[in-house]
């Protein structure tokens, strides 16, 4: 990987990729909401956020609320409810098949179907990614987050010890191999999947504001990237040959450009 080209952002809370496009989310309070659109990642458009309730405008909620992107359905979890949309415009609640709010951290597709992670190593899973069955997986760590790519599930948790686990069908999971780097030191604020790479990225939980970048073919062997320090890595996300990292703490963003 290499860094190149800084560029100006502010105030980001969540951000994707979208049907060609970069998306990031701008809140600043309940009546100043909508997202930043772009097809190249320099020149920008404003679009309002509409179709979700006005509660879900707070900053409250909006602090955890986590926008990406499976099976070019956008989701946003990790504050309940969690909800999904084709379209940007209409948004459908998700829900558990038994009853009650089917809410994670985030939502991964593969050949299996979706799948989404919870606390205490809980995974649901869906096949049209609205209506929810869960199942308790092995490992008993919050936090995870999930993604699919090359055959296989990937999720990364905040604590170090078998940090970041594969699983082919999302239900059994095994430990991941880490050529360099410290696993036990690491935490990981996501894992993603994106340019025929496995990214996790974020800090050490003894690391103060150090970040960490992983990066994998298989989804079971990593290599350590890059140590960034004083910098938070908040997001990471791939469009038009380019990861777009907005960085905690800084008034810019890094393009990181995918060596050939």
């Amino acid at each position: 990987m290499k860094n190149s080209n800084i560029r100006l952002v502010i105030y980001i809370t969540s951000a994707f990729t979208w049907k060609d496009r970069f998306y990031y989310l701008f809140h600043t309070d309940e009546d100043t909401t909508f997202f930043f659109s772009s097809k190249d990642g320099s020149h920008w458009d404003s679009l309002p956020v509409v179709g979700l309730p006005a509660e879900f405008l707070k900053d409250s909620v909006l602090y955890r609320a986590n926008f990406h992107v499976a099976n070019n359905k956008v989701f946003v979890t990790s504050s309940k409810p969690c909800y999904v949309t084709s379209d940007l415009e209409t948004w459908q609640e998700m829900k558990l098949r038994n009853g009650g709010s089917a809410c994670g951290n985030n939502v991964a597709w593969g050949e299996p179907g979706y799948r989404m992670s919870g606390a205490s190593g809980v995974i649901m899973y869906s096949d049209d990614g609205i209506t929810w069955d869960s199942t308790s997986t092995s490992g008993t760590l919050n936090g995870y987050q999930i993604a699919f790519g090359n055959g296989v599930y990937v999720r990364g948790t905040y604590n170090g010890l078998n940090a970041l686990q594969w699983s082919r069908d999302g239900l059994e999971w095994n430990p991941t191999r880490l050529e360099n780097g410290n696993a036990s030191s690491i935490f990981y604020e996501d894992v993603i999947f994106d340019g025929g790479i496995f990214l996790a990225y974020s800090g050490g939980m003894m690391a103060g504001s150090t970040s960490y970048l992983l990066v994998s073919e298989n989804g079971q062997d990593w290599v350590q990237q890059d140590k960034v320090a004083y910098r938070d890595i908040l997001r990471v996300v791939y469009g038009n040959g380019q990861y777009v990292a907005s960085i905690y703490g800084e008034n810019y963003y890094d393009v990181f450009q995918k060596e050939p």
